[in-house]
């Protein structure tokens, strides 16, 4: 048999040269039928389709293997008319609308444009309106155009409103949360990022991994963490231990601090937590100015005499930044129905 000689092990068969199917060029590819290349480009301003679902493709002929720049050529040429039509039409959008007034058009790539620099660049949806954008960290990945405020002259980002939809405004100018943070960011409007570990203890900003308290980290972003320090510094005081805000340093003091008439410690009914709530927690309500709903003592005393009758009652309100996002209303609503 083969295995001990008696016939020659038979040579395996030469695999065929790999085919290049990348050209490096945009908007050129291989055939699959043919093996030859060819260019595709498409015209955003005109619809095909049933209810104009996509842009109108258009193919220039087949080249060669070997003609590859030929063909990069003829598809410069094919695109040049559709380019230009795209160009005017984006221009007379950008001329009749007065927020584009004074606005350069931004580079093609945001790593070559200025920091705080509003620029327009072009949109292919909504309707090929151009857009507001400014350069903007996009991680690893390097720079890209984010949204712009819309607020005239405003060069900083905009933010999505609560519940979701499209960013228009940035935090100074109303937009985000009606606290003036982030949705994902705030703790009234978001109660879920005040226990992630992903986000400041205080300010539930998000945390670098070296931060997380997983990580052996502090708990807290660097702003909140130096603050704190600051203060401290201020009162003559040590900062705050990891993972606390003044307002639990505070309350953990408190704890033992009211006591009944035979001087007990009464225990406290409720802290600052979302399992001990009054009126409602719908997720369709959170964020609201309501008087109806979210109310969270951050320390709630009752006082029972022998018969558990309530007798008294004791709310302690830590307000470390005096609650200055809120409006007067939605704060004396608070205070109201919580009594």
């Amino acid at each position: 048999c083969i295995a001990h000689g008696n016939l020659a092990a038979p040579r395996p068969k030469a695999k065929p040269a790999a085919v290049v199917r990348q050209s490096g060029h945009d908007g050129v590819r291989r055939d699959s039928r043919t093996g030859k290349w060819y260019g595709q480009c498409y015209d955003v301003l005109e619809r095909v389709g049933e209810k104009g679902e996509r842009p109108k493709e258009y193919n220039t002929s087949l080249f060669a293997e070997d003609q590859l720049q030929a063909c990069v050529a003829a598809l410069a040429v094919l695109r040049a008319p559709i380019d230009e039509r795209y160009w005017e039409h984006v221009n007379a959008l950008v001329a009749a609308d007065p927020k584009f007034e004074g606005v350069p058009l931004g580079p093609e790539h945001a790593a070559d444009a200025e920091s705080k620099t509003v620029y327009w660049r072009p949109n292919k949806m909504d309707a090929h309106r151009p857009y507001l954008r400014v350069r903007g960290s996009h991680g690893k990945q390097g720079f890209g155009w984010i949204a712009a405020c819309q607020e005239r002259g405003c060069t900083q980002r905009a933010v999505a409103p609560k519940g979701g939809g499209n960013a228009v405004k940035c935090i100074p100018h109303g937009g985000g949360c009606p606290h003036g943070k982030l949705w994902c960011h705030c703790r009234e409007c978001n109660p879920k990022a005040k226990n992630s570990m992903r986000n400041c203890s205080n300010c539930s900003a998000g945390l670098d991994t070296k931060r997380h308290e997983s990580q052996g980290g502090c708990g807290l972003c660097t702003n909140c963490e130096n603050h704190a320090k600051q203060q401290a510094a201020a009162a003559g005081a040590p900062p705050p231990p990891p993972h606390k805000r003044w307002e639990d340093v505070f309350l953990d003091k408190m704890i033992t601090l009211v006591v009944d008439e035979q001087g007990v410690v009464v225990t406290h009914e409720m802290r600052d937590d979302l399992s001990h709530m009054l009126g409602s927690n719908k997720r369709s309500r959170r964020g609201e100015c309501s008087t109806e709903h979210q109310r969270r003592p951050d320390i709630l005393y009752l006082i029972r005499d022998k018969g558990s009758r309530i007798i008294a009652a004791v709310s302690v309100e830590v307000d470390e930044h005096s609650h200055q996002g809120r409006p007067l209303e939605c704060e004396t609503g608070k205070v109201d129905e919580t009594f």
